[in-house]
């Protein structure tokens, strides 16, 4: 539509006026609330263009969510949105060398003008993917803009695949089952790699046939039955939270208009997607705000959706103090996860005194035991049965994460042992000449 839409505006005007005429051509497609409201309700918008007559055009392809509540707000908002992207275009955009990252903050800032904010509760718009294409973004890193739209609450999250291309949760997830691994993975451990190895197994099945698992639906004939669900209509998804970030300090500088150290953070991410799992980076803090925005990807019953989490993870979970700000407390935190459909796969873990603690055996404060043994029983919680044994005594009590971080800072080349062998040599083949040169600091860069 796009292309066609310039080719109308350029074709007929080419000769005449095209030695002094900057061309352009915008389109959208929006799909806007129906009458009853319960419909996906999005859009694409698209502007190509050149920056100064003769001059080679660029791109930008951006896909939105419409948040006002009647169809005829939603069509003004885009309006907006689209005069926002003209204006931002022509007035910001200079030449053919690409913007500078002030100039692109600067940018990405303005196409949110008179939309209202995710803070102050207005927020008329959600933006959570862009394309660049030309010269007039030469330079732009579509990673680096996914992260700064996350960042200002542009969109709740986004989706970078395995290969590191920006990605729709959609079209990643429709009609999958999804099993779910939230950390910040700094680094990314043979723990991490085998809490998602053991909950696979016993999430999702070999193959179809297999005797030892049974698949259904829900519920048969009233009675438990064990669920598992065909791996080809499978998918691992590794979650970063920017609220885990902000909490623990994490790649924070606060000499970046954002605070954050966004070259820390992409060597990160492209540590991780080193493992061949791809990774969503969210502004999600509860595990039910994770749940209902992937539910949504995935299509309300046409997939499943797990989460694995370790103990001090589930501790939190059930630490009261995280739901003052919900009407409903703790509870409603566990009634919005089940309208989700949501599974949770306890990793078990090992305490001081070499203990190993299980979904069976752990113990939470008295005022909350009830409801954890009660999810239990429900199998909306269940134990991770198919874990490595020798591996988790090998990490002990401290966090996997922290042990290697510890171990990298003291100089200790075991670290080694203890992160996947594709994350290690992803690391050592891509740090610089002068990191490469030392481990340590090559390591310590994709943390």
């Amino acid at each position: 539509m796009l292309e066609y839409e310039y080719l109308q505006c350029q074709l007929p005007l080419q000769t005449q006026r095209g030695s002094k005429t900057a061309f352009f051509a915008f389109a959208d497609t929006i799909a806007a609330r129906s009458y009853r409201g319960d419909n996906e309700q999005h859009g694409w918008l698209g502007l190509k263009f050149q920056t100064e007559p003769g001059s080679t055009p660029s791109r930008i392809i951006i896909h939105i969510r419409l948040l006002d509540n009647t169809a005829e707000l939603q069509q003004e908002a885009t309006g907006v949105l689209g005069v926002n992207l003209l204006h931002s275009c022509f007035t910001l955009l200079k030449g053919e060398g690409g913007p500078t990252p002030a100039v692109l903050d600067e940018f990405l800032a303005s196409l949110m003008d008179d939309l209202g904010t995710w803070d102050d509760g207005n927020q008329r718009i959600q933006i959570d993917l862009m394309k660049f294409e030309g010269p007039a973004f030469a330079g732009v890193d579509e990673r680096a803009v996914a992260l700064r739209l996350v960042e200002r609450k542009f969109c709740e999250a986004t989706v970078f695949d395995t290969d590191g291309s920006v990605r729709l949760p959609s079209d990643m997830f429709y009609k999958k089952n999804v099993l779910v691994l939230r950390g910040l993975f700094r680094p990314f451990t043979k723990l991490h790699e085998d809490m998602i190895s053991a909950a696979s197994a016993e999430f999702f099945c070999e193959e179809e046939g297999n005797p030892s698992r049974t698949i259904y639906e829900s519920t048969k004939n009233g009675q438990d039955e064990e669920v598992c669900y065909l791996r080809d209509a499978s998918q691992v998804l590794l979650e970063i939270s920017t609220a885990d970030i902000t909490h623990n300090g994490d790649s924070l500088d606060w000499t970046t208009p954002l605070g954050l150290d966004e070259k820390k953070f992409l060597n990160r991410l492209d540590a991780v997607l080193a493992t061949g799992h791809p990774v969503m980076l969210s502004n999600f803090f509860e595990y039910f705000r994770v749940a209902q925005y992937l539910q949504q990807a995935i299509g309300k019953g046409k997939g499943h959706l797990a989460i694995v989490l370790g103990v001090p993870a589930i501790k939190s979970l059930f630490d009261e103090q995280y739901y003052k700000t919900l009407s409903g407390g703790i509870l409603e935190n566990f009634g919005r996860m089940a309208r989700a459909d949501l599974s949770m796969y306890l990793y078990p873990t090992v305490d001081e005194k070499d203990n190993v603690i299980t979904a069976n055996t752990l113990e939470l404060t008295e005022e909350v035991d009830d409801l954890y043994q009660f999810l239990l029983k429900r199998k909306v919680i269940r134990p991770v049965e198919f874990f490595d044994k020798a591996l988790l005594a090998k990490f002990g009590s401290q966090s996997a994460s922290k042990k290697v971080s510890d171990m990298v800072e003291s100089g200790d080349d075991a670290w080694m042992e203890y992160m996947p062998g594709k994350v290690v040599d992803y690391i050592k083949e891509n740090g610089t000449e002068e990191e490469t040169l030392d481990i340590k600091a090559a390591v310590k860069s994709y943390m």
